[in-house]
């Protein structure tokens, strides 16, 4: 999905969480470095995590969130000095698991980075109940 404007890009994704580039996250290519367009996905789907009240239901229950899979398309190379937000949204909710869309959106360049994750909970939790995020409308962010 393509966005014109970071606020259409915030307004596509209920969780937009926004990061300082750091020098130290350039490779010896001279750009951020592929792996850490993960870490920063992986920042996302915790906010996404702590939206839904998961956190408190791995507390509860000791079983929490199992990334399955991963995928991610890199659309442009992202140099220091820069900022991004990335985005987390509900794609898909499964029988046994859910998927994630993220984006990688910098704030000179547009859209970095998209992807899919797939997360599943390994025990007889609801997924339906604890994935379904509320609407704007219901309080998320």
């Amino acid at each position: 999905m393509k966005f014109d404007s970071l606020e259409a890009f915030k307004k596509h994704f209920p969780i937009v969480v926004e990061i300082p580039v750091a020098w130290g996250e350039m490779d010896s290519m001279q750009h951020v470095n592929h792996t850490v367009y993960l870490k920063w996905m992986e920042t996302a789907r915790f906010e996404f995590f702590e939206m839904l009240g998961m956190t408190e239901l791995m507390q509860e229950t000791g079983v929490g969130n199992i990334l399955k899979s991963i995928e991610c398309r890199y659309r442009i190379p992202l140099t220091h000095p820069d900022t991004i937000s990335v985005g987390a949204k509900l794609a898909e909710l499964r029988e046994d698991e859910y998927l994630m869309e993220q984006s990688v959106f910098s704030h000179n360049r547009f859209i970095l980075a998209q992807g899919i994750s797939g997360i599943v909970i390994p025990s007889p939790v609801n997924l339906r109940f604890w994935c379904a995020p509320p609407t704007k409308d219901e309080g998320a962010p």
